[in-house]
């Protein structure tokens, strides 16, 4: 048809044209008349041969659904019916496994609570942290001043000659037992009643006696300091710590501890999703409202990843879309248009339709380039059917 009113109007320019070029020859034989004779006059008639221009489109609902299984598995249970007039987020089919994921779904939960709990425990106590902090420190800086003070009697050259004499009144009191014990050997063999080897033993004993206390003191001048030293390293290092912990609790709670519980809410969370997301995937939704036009499967039926399940569309609307304008025939047709919309099963019934878009995008067939129209039909009959046959009518 369109091929047709492009003919006519190729034929109308060719007719003016010859038209035109018969007045351009005809013009010489009418000078030559007489002045006294009437001219006879031709009468032009404009014809505006414009024609309708017709095109064929399918009728589609305003949206179309179709749901594929994201699992496999065994079709537990079928929620809905073909024709049924469904809601969005309504459950529509369930897929085998939902006391184990439900489960799941409840421990994560549990999970979540607990690590937003102890969130909230750490923000909420992170003042009275940083005052223990701060009370820590000073303690610390105070048992530190106790430390050295303890410390200073014995960092002194005085308490090392104190050592160093101890050592040298060992090293003699060594000596001395060694020379009692030699003057005790010739005499260790007799009675022990014998009056001399009492009398060299008992020697030995008072040189041993006098050793080991001795030991004793010089033992526990050395221990001393070593003590108030390990003493004031130990108060020295709580210092540090006490400081680094003040430090981290100045600008809220410890931020290792903060990171720390936030990974622990944040995979809590991550794992809810995810059981959330499984349940969706065998607890399925519809994503839209609408009506359930086509089921695939039933109760009982194994399916697999991928596999289609329903079809559901949005009849609140219906549109026309049709591929059959050329890029010649856009010059007559624009957005928001009104266009005459016949369907083929119903030839009797005509219907108001409004042009809603032209996609940018363009088909090669045939040789020409068409575009895809689409038109919203203003006029809703019941007996409308996803793909009924329309004839598009351009006024």
């Amino acid at each position: 048809m369109n091929d047709l009113v492009r003919s006519i109007g190729v034929a109308m320019k060719k007719i003016k044209k010859i038209f035109i070029i018969c007045c351009f020859f005809m013009l010489p034989s009418c000078s030559a008349l007489s002045s006294s004779t009437p001219a006879p006059t031709l009468a032009v008639v404009n014809q505006n041969l414009q024609a309708e221009l017709i095109v064929e489109g399918k009728l589609v609902p305003e949206k179309d659904i179709k749901i594929v299984s994201m699992v496999s598995g065994k079709i537990e249970e079928i929620f809905v019916s073909e024709n049924q007039i469904i809601n969005q987020d309504e459950i529509v089919i369930q897929i085998e496994g939902i006391e184990k994921l439900n489960a799941q779904i409840q421990s994560a939960k549990l999970e979540l609570l607990k690590a937003r709990k102890d969130l909230e425990k750490l923000n909420r106590t992170a003042e009275l942290e940083f005052n223990n902090a701060q009370l820590n420190l000073s303690q610390a800086e105070l048992d530190l001043i106790k430390a050295k003070e303890a410390y200073s009697p014995f960092d002194s050259s005085n308490y090392q000659e104190k050592i160093d004499n101890a050592k040298i009144d060992v090293n003699d009191a060594e000596v001395d037992l060694e020379k009692a014990q030699d003057n005790f050997e010739p005499y260790k063999d007799l009675d022990q009643d014998n009056l001399l080897r009492k009398q060299f033993e008992k020697i030995v004993e008072e040189k041993q006696d006098i050793l080991d206390k001795l030991k004793r003191g010089r033992d526990h001048l050395i221990q001393s300091r070593e003590l108030a030293l390990a003493t004031l390293n130990l108060s020295e290092t709580a210092v540090d710590e006490a400081r680094y912990q003040f430090e981290l609790k100045q600008d809220g709670p410890d931020k290792d501890l903060l990171e720390l519980v936030n990974a622990k809410v944040e995979a809590a969370q991550s794992n809810l999703d995810a059981s959330e997301y499984l349940l969706r995937t065998i607890q399925i939704q519809s994503p839209i409202s609408g009506k359930v036009v086509q089921k695939f499967v039933d109760i009982g039926d194994q399916v697999v990843m991928g596999q289609p399940l329903l079809v559901i569309i949005d009849d609140t609307n219906w549109f026309v879309e049709t591929v059959d304008f050329t890029e010649l025939d856009l010059t007559h047709i624009e957005e928001g248009d009104r266009v005459l919309l016949k369907a083929d099963a119903y030839p009797d019934l005509s219907i108001d339709g409004e042009v809603e878009s032209i996609s940018q995008w363009f088909y090669e067939k045939s040789g020409d380039i068409h575009y895809q129209v689409r038109i919203k039909v203003l006029d809703i009959v019941p007996e409308f059917r996803w793909g009924l046959t329309f004839e598009v009518t351009v006024p």
